[in-house]
């Protein structure tokens, strides 16, 4: 199924979408992060956070669910699936 693939994807470059296990306790929720130039904190991680949503129902990680990819858009561009 979709959802196990996507399950084996996560757990085999589990390192990759999560270098930083401090966020890991954080559950319905999605985090963009920019890396910096330098280490203004001193603690090795100099991040800033560009996008947030927290979830309010079950299950929802875009506040676009319709297009959760979407608030990708002011930092990547437009993508066309091929739905337009």
């Amino acid at each position: 199924t979709v959802r196990l693939r996507v399950m084996v994807e996560v757990l085999s470059n589990f390192g990759e979408y999560v270098p930083d296990q401090r966020f890991l306790d954080v559950r319905g929720a999605t985090y963009l992060f920019r890396q910096n130039n330098g280490d203004e904190d001193g603690d090795g991680h100099d991040l800033s956070l560009v996008y947030a949503h927290v979830d309010t129902g079950v299950l929802s990680y875009s506040k676009t669910m319709a297009r959760p990819l979407s608030f990708l858009e002011p930092y990547i561009g437009r993508q066309n699936n091929g739905d337009e």
